[in-house]
């Protein structure tokens, strides 16, 4: 499985998809600086995106279910 992780945020992502997933444009909004036109989503953006924890702590997409974990760190049981 390949993965992907953030040198800005530290985070994991169980590859491209959730990491691109995680980069927020900033151009054009209230506070843009043009040297840092992109940030990182907060845990709680991530899950609105569709992405979730799975059991090694790396962020994924799917639902919360099978060897998942939950944004707020509790385990989810099959």
């Amino acid at each position: 499985m390949s993965q992907a992780q953030c040198s800005e945020c530290g985070e994991t992502f169980g590859g491209d998809y959730g990491f691109d997933r995680h980069r927020i444009n900033m151009t054009g909004k209230p506070g843009f600086d043009p040297e840092y036109d992109w940030r990182c989503a907060t845990p709680a953006e991530m899950e609105a995106r569709g992405l979730h924890r799975n059991a090694k702590g790396w962020w994924r997409r799917g639902i919360v279910g099978e060897g998942r974990v939950a944004c707020g760190g509790g385990a989810t049981k099959p």
